[in-house]
């Protein structure tokens, strides 16, 4: 009798402490749960408050333009021409505007600057007396097969355009594959050339007129010479630029923003036809090419 009194205390103390146990552990769990969302909350709100402190301070470096109608594709530095605007604009003509026109324009005179020595292009020259213009327009005709896949986003798909006509089609092929010199004195003779591709680039196909195709400062000197025509003025571009650099680098050099209006004022005017407010001559801290 004493035996099962003692068994059934014995059994119900166990039981007890089972329960409060598992109590205890379920409340434990249930405390963790809350720990880990607690954690995970604050990690968020952390990840959002650096996001939102690194947009403020990139803000702050790169202030919006207030006058165009995209603010931070202005600020973008082109050391080449951008000429993805040309090839939407020229495919739709409704939306056709002064800055697609440009593009055509300084396109057009950096082939004939580029090629004109060239005997490829001085032979095909011969059937086609506006050979540059047919480059350009054989491109552009037989890009929307391209654009309707999305598949022209950037220079080098230039080179998927299929054109039909044979001689305009070795000629731009020619261009866009070049023919590099091994050495500087070999680049100076009628058998090599560079590839047009090293001088576009594909931008900012939404851009709107006040945006600009390029940048003075990261812009090499072919592009220079195609944009002010004179040898003169490349040059002392070439050198003002060096100058401004040691500047940047220099812990007294004066605000940028001053340094790019000197700039812009030294050569805005030596410009060759091509309006100012789609030339970009702000200056950075990034070095200028040396080609």
């Amino acid at each position: 009798m004493y035996f099962l009194s003692f068994t059934f205390l014995f059994l119900t103390i166990c039981f007890v402490f089972s329960t409060s146990q598992l109590q205890k552990a379920s409340h434990e769990t249930l405390i963790n749960s809350c720990i880990m969302q607690e954690i995970e909350r604050v990690d968020a709100q952390e990840k959002t408050d650096l996001r939102d402190e690194a947009r403020r301070k990139f803000t702050q470096l790169c202030p919006p333009k207030k006058d165009g109608n995209n603010p931070t594709l202005s600020r973008r530095l082109f050391k080449n021409l951008d000429v993805a605007q040309l090839f939407q604009n020229a495919n739709n003509p409704s939306t056709t505007v002064e800055r697609s026109h440009t593009a055509r324009h300084i396109l057009k005179s950096l082939i004939t600057h580029l090629y004109q020595d060239k005997s490829f292009f001085q032979e095909a020259k011969k059937n086609y007396p506006d050979l540059e213009n047919e480059c350009i327009d054989q491109l552009i005709k037989n890009s929307q097969v391209l654009l309707d896949k999305n598949c022209l986003k950037k220079e080098g798909n230039l080179a998927n355009i299929e054109i039909q006509n044979d001689n305009i089609r070795d000629t731009i092929y020619r261009m866009l594959k070049g023919n590099e010199a091994k050495n500087q004195t070999a680049s100076l003779d009628a058998t090599h050339y560079p590839s047009l591709l090293k001088y576009l680039s594909f931008q900012s196909n939404k851009a709107s007129d006040q945006d600009p195709l390029i940048c003075v400062w990261l812009a090499p000197r072919d592009l220079l010479m195609v944009l002010f025509n004179n040898q003169n003025v490349v040059d002392n571009i070439v050198q003002r630029r060096l100058d401004i650099l040691k500047q940047l680098k220099d812990e007294n050099y004066a605000p940028k923003a001053d340094l790019g209006a000197s700039f812009k004022k030294s050569f805005q005017d030596s410009l060759s036809g091509i309006p100012v407010n789609l030339v970009d001559f702000g200056v950075s801290g990034t070095e200028p090419p040396n080609w």
